[in-house]
């Protein structure tokens, strides 16, 4: 059967008992079709291939060649695109030396680029730097043999060029005559027989193939020149293997500086995509990017892209993914400390207490001497209301390792929750001293002014943080915090509200305009934002506890019971929502039942005042 291909079109006609089939790329099985002009079906493509006598799955096997020819060819001519930057023609480099691998490819490509020689704007020396920072050593030596032959390349195409007019049946044989002549590989062997000197070999195999023997007398005269031309005479450059090991310095350094950009901006989609919560989409990224590091670095690399992504999720308040990713991690290299304590933050941060402790107890037991996991386990310890606990870890922690802003700040906030103000004031302050710039130790001492009640002192300090720290959104929440407790409620929700429009998703601040329209008596809308905030972040117990306050406040009594227990039990560390249940049990006048939950919570939180 017959059949017409092109590589370029990435389709195939093909005939059978006088029935046309269209065969696409890629297709099961062909298509019937009714018969039209080749431009059709082809469009302008000008790589047709008139082949008789073939099968469907020879017509397939073909068309698959004639498209992987078109594509290296397409991949051979960006990787010469100096407009391009080095990151795609790297990229191109890989798929061009995997196309390249197959000699049918291989030599339709040589024999396109050896018919003429390359444009004053082809870049060969970055296609050398591409394929060597690819590490693809075929592809490097087949751009040093285009480099190294254009000389001669140049020669023969001249000498086509020159060819009289008078030779060609006008207006098409002369462009059709070449095509077939670039197809068939013949000006690539002319090239390379200049170049071995054997030149007579040539002549005789071209002058025996049934296709060119009408155009005899044009191949005589175009090759005439070159019957006893040596190839020395056309000053080449030499094709050295040395030419591989000079261009590895710069080719590596390229590759590392794509590879890192690549990498970057794959991050920098995650969390694009983190923000706009589409999961699927971050699913999809995080699992390209761990295949190309893979591929370009291995596991150490991929362990640290997904930390600083761990780091990112956290930040966002995404603590869930912040848990996923971490333990994607550990089970990539187990031997990487920063892989634990990313996980064991992540379920410090979901409210997991105990597993948290667990965790960072485990790392403390294989990673003796790492602050982090140390200090996180204090962290614990005072979420859990181990308070003593936690000020004792603190100290182990202050007295083995070297002063740092965030063990003192640590240890500052546990004494401020164990109630002794004065000594966190002081803790604070001295920090301030130590590490003046600490942001975090000047709104630990704007807190703890106001927990003192000196909440004009307050409010001055954290003005004055705002504005050293004008983005600071916990200074900034902090001093809509002592507005609300001056009773300066107006001001407070203004503030609140402008924090909102610079930070929209900063749960904090939106649970602390909440509570503002709380105070305000607004309940109503209390309650949408409450609920508009845990829509957004589940995990955020602030916001759980402040919507069954206002629950409470409504007089829907039952419903804020019952939404207490649902944060005990997702929270079962939480004592807020402990006391605001055993408040609600009074209101419903369950005193007795009222009376044990205090009592449990004494018991298990003897430090909390409200209990």
């Amino acid at each position: 059967m017959n059949a017409i291909i092109s590589g370029r079109a990435e389709i195939a006609l093909w005939e059978e008992n006088g029935t046309l089939f269209r065969l696409p790329w890629g297709a099961e099985q062909p298509v019937k079709c009714a018969p039209a002009p080749l431009g059709f079906f082809f469009g302008d493509a000008t790589d047709l291939q008139f082949l008789p006598n073939l099968t469907l799955d020879e017509t397939r096997r073909k068309l698959d060649e004639a498209v992987n020819c078109a594509d290296a060819l397409h991949g051979a001519l960006m990787a010469l695109d100096p407009e391009l930057s080095f990151e795609l023609r790297l990229e191109v480099s890989d798929t061009l030396n995997e196309l390249l691998a197959d000699c049918t490819v291989c030599d339709y490509v040589r024999g396109v680029l050896f018919a003429r020689p390359l444009t004053a704007d082809s870049d060969i020396e970055g296609a050398l730097r591409a394929a060597r920072a690819a590490e693809a050593k075929p592809l490097f030596e087949f751009w040093q043999s285009v480099r190294t032959f254009q000389p001669i390349i140049e020669q023969v195409w001249l000498a086509w060029q020159a060819l009289d007019d008078a030779l060609f049946r006008p207006p098409v044989e002369r462009d059709e005559l070449r095509a077939k002549l670039v197809r068939a590989g013949q000006f690539a062997a002319l090239v390379q027989a200049i170049h071995d000197e054997k030149f007579g070999q040539f002549f005789i195999t071209i002058s025996l193939n049934r296709e060119f023997k009408p155009h005899q007398q044009v191949i005589r005269q175009w090759t005439e020149s070159f019957r006893n031309t040596s190839s020395r005479a056309l000053a080449l450059v030499p094709d050295d293997d040395a030419q591989w090991a000079a261009y590895d310095e710069k080719g590596q350094t390229e590759r590392v500086h794509v590879v890192f950009t690549r990498v970057e901006k794959q991050k920098a989609a995650i969390v694009e995509a983190m923000r706009a919560r589409n999961w699927r989409r971050v699913e999809d990224y995080i699992a390209d990017l761990v295949t190309d590091q893979m591929q370009s670095g291995g596991v150490e690399f991929v362990v640290k892209s997904l930390c600083d992504l761990a780091t990112e999720a956290k930040a966002l308040g995404l603590h869930n993914l912040q848990l996923q990713l971490s333990e994607q991690s550990v089970k990539l290299n187990p031997n990487d400390v920063q892989v634990f304590t990313h996980r064991a933050d992540a379920l410090l941060s979901l409210g997991r207490l105990d597993e948290a402790l667990s965790a960072y107890e485990q790392t403390i037991a294989q990673f003796p001497d790492n602050v982090v996991a140390q200090t996180g386990r204090a962290e614990v310890l005072k979420a859990q209301g181990h308070l003593n606990e936690a000020l004792t870890a603190y100290d182990e922690v202050i007295a083995n390792f070297p002063i740092d802003a965030f063990y003192l700040t640590g240890r500052a906030e546990v004494l401020k929750a164990l109630g002794r103000l004065d000594e966190a004031l002081s803790a604070y302050e001295q920090t301030i001293a130590q590490f003046p710039d600490n942001v975090v130790a000047q709104t630990g001492r704007a807190e703890v002014l106001k927990a003192l009640g000196r909440l004009d002192e307050a409010l001055s300090a954290y003005e004055q943080i705002i504005t050293q720290f004008p983005q600071n959104v916990v200074a900034r929440s902090g001093r809509a915090e002592v507005l609300k407790a001056l009773g300066r409620l107006d001001e407070a929700l203004s503030a609140y509200e402008e924090v909102i429009a610079d930070f929209p998703i900063d749960a904090f601040s939106l649970s602390g305009q909440a509570e503002i329209l709380k105070a305000l008596g607004r309940l109503d809308e209390a309650l949408a934002a409450y609920e508009q905030i845990i829509t957004q972040f589940p995990q955020e117990v602030v916001a759980r506890n402040g919507r069954a306050e206002v629950l409470k406040a409504l007089g829907r009594l039952d419903e804020a019971l019952s939404a207490y227990e649902q944060i005990i039990t997702q929270f079962p560390q939480d004592v807020v929502a402990r006391s605001g249940r055993a408040e609600v049990l009074k209101a419903l006048g369950r005193l007795d039942e009222a009376l044990s939950a205090y009592e449990q919570i004494i018991t298990q939180f003897p430090q909390n005042v409200v209990a």
